[in-house]
């Protein structure tokens, strides 16, 4: 869910800093929060993932 926001942030900081033509304030701050979250984010979806209690026939098979 948090990773849906990330494109409005990097969005938003671009266009903040071209507009006042000035580089962002941390902005290797926000790379990196950017990074870290894109991380969590992905660890979290693994987690529900693998831990959802949905048997074989719930995921797609080729073998059928």
């Amino acid at each position: 869910m948090y990773i849906l926001i990330l494109p409005a942030f990097g969005i938003f900081s671009e266009v903040a800093s071209t507009f006042a033509r000035k580089r962002l304030f941390g902005y290797y701050s926000l790379v990196w929060a950017t990074i870290v979250i894109t991380l969590l984010s992905f660890i979290v979806w693994v987690h529900h993932f693998f831990t959802m209690g949905a048997g074989r026939t719930s995921t797609p098979s080729s073998a059928s």
